[in-house]
């Protein structure tokens, strides 16, 4: 566990030292006429990502698990746009863990991955380092401890 949160808090402060080297495209560039497949699109990164193409005209197909159809509706309001698709080839693919799409096989995951203790103790050591070393400027510094993002209930299993 030293080592872990060694190796978080290192992260977290060469991410929050680092200048970006990219800047962002302008909100005026646009990609109307594009086709963009985005990965993971019903959360997170993904569907920023997703939501983002769409607003620039970007005909967007969203590749997520099954089970999120409100993920499209959501990528629709907040761009603005309705060349917006859901392409989930696998209906139960939502509701096991452990599924490898690019090796077409499922693997159990590991009893140590699947421990809800584990996933717990990651999750307020990564809240601790986000809270104790994150730019003063991020919402994740300034987060109290278990508001309002918290772990998953006692007892979920999923996937480290």
């Amino acid at each position: 566990m030293k080592k872990l949160f060694k190796v978080l808090r290192k992260a977290v402060r060469d991410r929050a030292a680092e200048r970006p080297e990219i800047e962002p495209p302008a909100n005026s560039v646009r990609i109307d006429g594009k086709t963009c497949l985005v990965t993971g699109a019903n959360s997170g990164l993904g569907k920023a990502v997703a939501i983002d193409l769409a607003r620039r005209g970007g005909h967007v197909l969203m590749a997520c698990r099954s089970g999120h159809p409100d993920a499209g509706e959501d990528v629709r309001a907040a761009s603005g746009s309705d060349r917006v698709q859901m392409l989930c080839c696998a209906g139960d693919a939502g509701k096991r863990s452990g599924i490898y799409l690019h090796m077409l096989r499922e693997k159990r995951p590991s009893d140590h991955a699947t421990e809800p203790s584990n996933g717990a103790r990651l999750w307020q050591a990564s809240e601790t380092l986000l809270r104790t070393q994150a730019p003063p400027s991020s919402d994740l510094a300034q987060r109290k401890p278990g508001a309002p993002a918290s772990p998953p209930a006692s007892g979920a299993r999923r996937r480290l």
